[in-house]
C-alpha cells in the first residue's frame, strides 16, 4: 500500500476513536456539512499525483451522507451516498472514484468514467461537447466535494481531513475538512493570510480560495465573467507597509501561485477582500518534501479600505441627479457642477484629475490625496435643450504604477417650459373640493339602469411651447377614461370621456394627466374629483288650482256654472331625473291638459294648463301625473317610475237672469 493512504488511514482512526475524549474547547468541531475545498487527481496517470480524504462518524449511531463532487465551475457531477456506522471512518483515495469507477454504492462504466475525468479536466464532456470546467493542467482532475448528512434533524458528528499526494515530487500537504454546519461558518468577506517565499519554504505559497458560486454547462471552454467571483488583495511586508495590490478574478474553486503576483519582498501577509463569503486556505511549500496548510482568518470589515481606490460624487446646480432626466434647468442658464474626490483606499494617490464626457474644463484644488482625503473640483456650462447624461471621471495613479479611477454619471434636462393642464368634471362640473355634487344610484337589482351609472369627462390641454407625445390619462380608481388622441400641439386640446358605477357615500377621485416632450422630458398635471353617491328616491307632487285659487278642501269656493281656468303645478320630489311626465284626469269636467314640458330633473317644477266646466252643486276634480325613470321596450316590458293624485274641490251654483 501507498505510504501515504497508510499514514491517512492510521491517523484517521486514531483520531475518530479519540473523538469522544477531545477537550471541550477544540476549535475544530464535527459538523452536518464537511467541505473538502481542493482536490487534484492525475487522470493521466504520469505522476499518480491524487488526493486522499478521511471521513469519520463520531457519534453511536449510523448515519447517511450524501457526497457530490463539483467542478471548478462550482458545477455539481457526481452525487451518491454511503452509510458511516457508529464510530466508523471511511478512508478514500480519490483515484478510486474517478479513474476506476468504484464508488461505494455502484460501479461507473467505462462512458460515465470518461465524461466525469473530461468535465473535471477542463475538457468538453464527451456526451455533449459542452464544458463544466476550466483547465489546470493537461489531464488533471481539479474541484470540490461536499459531505452532507442526510435527514431531518441532521446531526453534527462528521469531522475528516485530506492530503494532496505528489509521489513523484516526494510531496505531501494535509488539511482537515472544513466544517460548513457549524456556526460561525468559515465563508467570510476579509480574509488574513500569510505568505512565505523563502528559507525552509522556498516553494513559496499557494491561495486556494473557495466559494459556492455555480455556472452553467457552456458550449465555450471560456467561463463567463459575470459568475467569476471579484477578490482584492492588498500586500503588506513584515513591517506593516503596503508593498502591493492585486485585484483577482477568480473562478467559483481556484488555486493561485502568490509567487505569480510577482511581490517584491518574500515574507509578509495578505489582505484579501472577497465580493461574496468564501473560504481562502494557504498552503505552504517545502521544496519537494511536505508542505502545511492553513485557514485564513475572518478579519472585520468595519472601516475597510483596502488597495488604491477613488470615488467621486458629481452634483448638477447642488442636486444629486442620477435617474434621468435630472435636474431642470432653463435652456441658456448657467449650470455649476460640484464633484466630490475621496481617496477611499489604504494608500496614497498622485496625478489625480477629473474629466466628464462635455469636454468641459474641470477645476480641482490638489493632484494628490492621502487615504481618506477629500477634495471639491468644480466645472461650469450653458444648459442646452433636451436631456443629457454627463459622465465624470477621475483618474489617479497609485505607489504600485498602476492607474485608478471611478466614475459618477449625472443628468440635466435643458427646460424647453412644457405644461399640460388637466382637468376632471363630475356632472361637467369642475369639483376639487369635498363633497361635490350628488349622483344617483340606483338600489334596484337592474343591470344598466341609468342611475347606476355615472358619466366622466375630462379636458387635456397643451398649454406650454412645445409638442406633446404619448399624452396619457390615469385616475384612481380607474374610471377608464378614453382619449382621442396621443399627441398635442401647443395651444391644443381634447376632451377624454370614461363610465363608472356609482359608489354610495363620499368619494374622491384623483387624475393625472402626463405627456412626453421630443427630448424625453416628462410633464404631468394632477386634479382631484368628488361626488357624493346617494340612494335613489322617486317623487312626484301635483296641486290643482282652480282660477289660481287653490282648492283642497271641501267644500273649497263657489263658483259660477260655466267655463273654469285650471292650473296643474307638478314637482319633482326625488333626486332623480323623470322623463314621460303626463296628467291624467280622474274625475269628469276636465277638458283639456297641455304641459311645457315632459322631463323634470330632481326639484324642478313646472305649472301645465288645463280646462274644465263647473256644473252646480258640491263638485270635486281629481287627476293623476305621473313620470319614468326607466323604461325597458323590449318584452317582456318593464317600467319604473312614480306618480301622484291631487284633488280640489268647489260648489257650483247657478244664478238665473
Amino acid at each position: 500500500m501507498n505510504r501515504s493512504i497508510v499514514l491517512l488511514a492510521s491517523l484517521a482512526v486514531a483520531c475518530c476513536l479519540a473523538s469522544g475524549a477531545s477537550p471541550a474547547g477544540a476549535a475544530i468541531q464535527p459538523s452536518s456539512d464537511l467541505l473538502l475545498p481542493y482536490f487534484e487527481v492525475d487522470t493521466q496517470g504520469s505522476s499518480g499525483r491524487t488526493t486522499l480524504f478521511a471521513v469519520c462518524n463520531h457519534s453511536d449511531k449510523p448515519v447517511e451522507v450524501l457526497v457530490s463532487v463539483h467542478t471548478n465551475w462550482g458545477i455539481p457531477v457526481l452525487d451518491f451516498s454511503f452509510k458511516l456506522d457508529a464510530s466508523q471512518v471511511r478512508t478514500v483515495n480519490l483515484r478510486d472514484w474517478l479513474l476506476a469507477g468504484e464508488l461505494p454504492d455502484r460501479k461507473l462504466g467505462a462512458e460515465e468514467i470518461s465524461h466525469l475525468q473530461a468535465v473535471l479536466s477542463g475538457r468538453a464532456s464527451p456526451r455533449d461537447q459542452r464544458y463544466f470546467s476550466t483547465e489546470v493542467e493537461p489531464g488533471l482532475a481539479v474541484g470540490s466535494i461536499t459531505f452532507r448528512v442526510r435527514g431531518v434533524r441532521r446531526p453534527e458528528v462528521l469531522w475528516g481531513d485530506f492530503f494532496l499526494v505528489d509521489p513523484a515530487e516526494d510531496h505531501l500537504q494535509a488539511e482537515a475538512l472544513m466544517s460548513l454546519g457549524r456556526s460561525p461558518a468559515p465563508e467570510c468577506i476579509r480574509h488574513g493570510v500569510r505568505f512565505l517565499a523563502g528559507g525552509d519554504f522556498e516553494a513559496g505559497t499557494e491561495l486556494v480560495i473557495w466559494s459556492s458560486r455555480r455556472a452553467q454547462p457552456s458550449s465555450s471552454p471560456e467561463f463567463p465573467d459575470t459568475s467569476r467571483l471579484t477578490a482584492d488583495a492588498e500586500v503588506y511586508n513584515e513591517a506593516g507597509r503596503v508593498i502591493g495590490y492585486r485585484r483577482l478574478s477568480l473562478l467559483p474553486v481556484q488555486k493561485i501561485d502568490v509567487a505569480a503576483m510577482d511581490l517584491s519582498e518574500p515574507f509578509g501577509w495578505l489582505d484579501v477582500v472577497t465580493e461574496a463569503a468564501s473560504i481562502v486556505t494557504a498552503r505552504y511549500g517545502m521544496g519537494g518534501r511536505s508542505g502545511v496548510s492553513v485557514q485564513s482568518f475572518c478579519l472585520p470589515t468595519e472601516s475597510l479600505r483596502i488597495g488604491p481606490a477613488l470615488r467621486i460624487e458629481q452634483l448638477v446646480n447642488g442636486e444629486e441627479a442620477a435617474v434621468p432626466p435630472g435636474t431642470l434647468v432653463a435652456v441658456g442658464s448657467p449650470l455649476q457642477w460640484g464633484y466630490t474626490v475621496t481617496n477611499a483606499g489604504s494608500v496614497p494617490l498622485d496625478s489625480i484629475f477629473v474629466t466628464n464626457n462635455l469636454g468641459l474644463s474641470v477645476e480641482c484644488p490638489e493632484s494628490s490625496l492621502d487615504p481618506g482625503r477629500t477634495m471639491t473640483c468644480t466645472a461650469s456650462g450653458i444648459a442646452e435643450v433636451c436631456v443629457h447624461e454627463v459622465t465624470a471621471t477621475v483618474n489617479g495613479m497609485s505607489p504600485f504604477g498602476s492607474p485608478v479611477l471611478a466614475q459618477d454619471t449625472s443628468y440635466y434636462s435643458g427646460d424647453e417650459g412644457a405644461a399640460i393642464d388637466f382637468e376632471l368634471l363630475v356632472q361637467d362640473q369642475d369639483a376639487d373640493e369635498p363633497p361635490g355634487p350628488s349622483v344617483v344610484f340606483s338600489i334596484l337589482p337592474i343591470p344598466y339602469l341609468p342611475a347606476s351609472t355615472m358619466y366622466w369627462h375630462s379636458r387635456v390641454a397643451n398649454t406650454g411651447p412645445v409638442p406633446l407625445l404619448d399624452v396619457s390619462v390615469v385616475t384612481e380608481p380607474d374610471l377608464k377614461l378614453l382619449c382621442p388622441k396621443a399627441n398635442l400641439e401647443p395651444g391644443e386640446f381634447m376632451d377624454c370621456q370614461g363610465a363608472s358605477t356609482v359608489v354610495p357615500g363620499p368619494n374622491a377621485i384623483a387624475g393625472m394627466a402626463a405627456g412626453t416632450t421630443s427630448c424625453g422630458v416628462t410633464v404631468s398635471d394632477r386634479d382631484p374629483a368628488h361626488y357624493v353617491g346617494e340612494p335613489m328616491s322617486l317623487g312626484l307632487s301635483l296641486e290643482i288650482l282652480i282660477n289660481g285659487v287653490s282648492a283642497s278642501v271641501p267644500p273649497g269656493p263657489q263658483l259660477q256654472a260655466g267655463p273654469l281656468t285650471l292650473s296643474f303645478v307638478v314637482v319633482n320630489t326625488g333626486n332623480a331625473r323623470l322623463n314621460e311626465i303626463s296628467i291624467a284626469q280622474l274625475a269628469p269636467f276636465i277638458t283639456a291638459i297641455n304641459c311645457p314640458r315632459l322631463s323634470l330633473d330632481r326639484g324642478e317644477a313646472m305649472v301645465c294648463a288645463g280646462e274644465g266646466y263647473a256644473i252646480p252643486g258640491p263638485q270635486q276634480l281629481s287627476a293623476r301625473v305621473s313620470g319614468v325613470y326607466f323604461r325597458k321596450p323590449i318584452p317582456p316590458p318593464f317600467v319604473i317610475g312614480t306618480s301622484a293624485t291631487a284633488v280640489s274641490y268647489y260648489v257650483g251654483i247657478w244664478t238665473h237672469p
